[in-house]
């Protein structure tokens, strides 16, 4: 198979927002652009350079129906939440027509191909402490979620009597911790225990990389109230006028260029392939 270059990964991506960014306009539902994807959106008025995905942010509202009724007509797929074959927590949506993906660790039950990475914003308790404890709880379960999706990737890559380890560990697991459906309800309810939108402060639950040393990220809920188009690359796609704050929040003063000991890609962990 021949491996796709970042300029490759980056105009498939660009095909597939373009497509996603239609359904919501479409259907009237917020989005916007979301961590390296939203600076590169100010910084470069597109992909930051070395960049090779593209996240985005919805309010637990609109990310429920996107969910539930995002069709693509060019043939696009949803890793739904809420899917049985699914191992992950968040929805993506991703392209299995041309492109595939040796993955880290596995999502499905099957192939997936180059993606965009959905994440709902979740209210959360306004009193710090508060929000830490609950937090507490959603990392319990996202290490449980983990656990069971490393065995099953050691398990599908394993062949003959070798798998038959993974394989008992995996059933064990199941039981021990209630099953994958289980978790996964269990972690949507903790996600979504305050109403989007009720509280003053809220946050990307569902981004394991936000949560690095217990620093959990939050962001104020008047930063999503407002959304306005923004140029990348060729296009124009939604971006939250609060970005600022945001950004900053998260990584300071983004408009300064990281060395190039950071500047980093997913292809270090994850291989993608033309078909």
């Amino acid at each position: 198979m021949q491996e796709l270059t970042l300029q490759e990964i980056q105009s498939i991506s660009l095909d597939m927002m373009k497509d996603i960014h239609a359904f919501c306009v479409k259907n009237d539902i917020r989005y916007t652009l979301a961590y390296g994807s939203l600076i590169g959106a100010i910084r470069h008025k597109g992909f930051i350079p070395w960049d090779d995905d593209i996240d985005i942010w919805m309010p637990r509202p609109d990310y429920e129906r996107f969910c539930k009724s995002y069709r693509s007509e060019a043939g696009y797929k949803l890793l739904s939440p809420y899917r049985d074959d699914n191992y992950f927590y968040f929805a993506k949506v991703y392209d299995d027509q041309r492109t595939q993906v040796e993955m880290q660790w596995l999502h499905r039950d099957g192939d997936i191909g180059v993606w965009i990475d959905v994440f709902p914003i979740d209210g959360i308790a306004d009193d710090r402490n508060q929000f830490l404890k609950d937090y507490s709880k959603i990392h319990r379960i996202l290490w449980k979620i983990n656990s069971i999706r490393s065995e099953y990737t050691t398990y599908r890559k394993s062949r003959g009597f070798s798998s038959l380890r993974p394989a008992l560990r995996l059933f064990f697991k199941h039981l021990l911790y209630g099953g994958l459906q289980g978790l996964r309800k269990r972690f949507t309810e903790l996600c979504s225990k305050y109403k989007y939108g009720t509280t003053t402060k809220c946050s990307s639950l569902c981004c394991v990389e936000a949560f690095v040393k217990n620093k959990p990220e939050s962001f104020n809920t008047l930063d999503f109230r407002g959304f306005e188009l923004a140029d990348f690359e060729t296009e124009k796609f939604y971006i939250t006028k609060g970005y600022d704050s945001i950004l900053r929040s998260i990584f300071g003063d983004y408009m300064v260029m990281p060395p190039e000991d950071k500047r980093k890609t997913h292809q270090n962990k994850n291989h993608f392939y033309k078909k």
